[in-house]
């Protein structure tokens, strides 16, 4: 099997787990699926499909508050290709350390 066979593998497996974390009601669990999603997709060659799957995973990211999610290339470039312009940086505080 080559990489676009594996790829294709991976993009069946975030799907599954996509649905799972909806039936289980997960945002975050949802919105890692569909980043990963995303960056499969990207890898097959569908870059319409990334977009909208990487778009969707920062508006759920964004819509629970998550702070530990880090802007990546790939969330830019959704953020960008959905018109919402530039993402700010939150500084992560570290406990305890």
């Amino acid at each position: 099997m080559g990489l676009t066979g594996k790829y294709a593998k991976a993009v069946d497996a975030h799907r599954r787990a996509l649905e799972l974390c909806r039936g289980a009601r997960d945002r975050i669990g949802q919105a890692t699926a569909l980043n990963d999603l995303g960056r499969a997709l990207c890898q097959t060659g569908d870059l319409n499909g990334a977009r909208r799957a990487q778009s969707r995973a920062l508006e759920l990211y964004e819509s629970v508050g998550h702070r530990l999610v880090r802007p990546t290339p790939s969330t830019i470039w959704a953020a960008s290709a959905s018109g919402r312009g530039t993402i700010r940086l939150r500084p992560r505080r570290m406990s305890g350390r």
